[in-house]
């Protein structure tokens, strides 16, 4: 028995959410029956993207938790910051050195 597909949802704010709110995201990985983030090479790459964010200051990182087919994230974006292309750049393959 397989998984359904996963579906690709779009981004956008709502005009009432306040700038500088924190948000909560789950990103599962397509492949969900071969892939595994919890690799240490996997991981670490996923952790050091994050972090790079996060020094970068496109989002304020609150959370980052990985789970074997998915992630958690509780972010906040600078003011004026958007939202969806930043999570768009979470669902592609981070590089080696942990950058989108």
């Amino acid at each position: 028995m397989g998984f359904p597909p996963r579906k690709s949802r779009p981004y956008a704010v709502l005009p009432w959410v306040k700038s500088g709110s924190l948000y909560f995201f789950i990103l599962f990985v397509w492949a969900r029956d071969q892939t595994n983030l919890l690799q240490p090479d996997t991981a670490s790459i996923l952790m050091k993207a994050a972090t790079s964010y996060h020094e970068q200051q496109r989002w304020c990182r609150r959370l980052f938790l990985l789970m074997p087919d998915h992630r958690h994230a509780l972010i906040s974006f600078p003011s004026g910051g958007i939202c969806r292309l930043r999570v768009e750049k979470l669902e592609t393959r981070p590089n080696q050195k942990g950058g989108y």
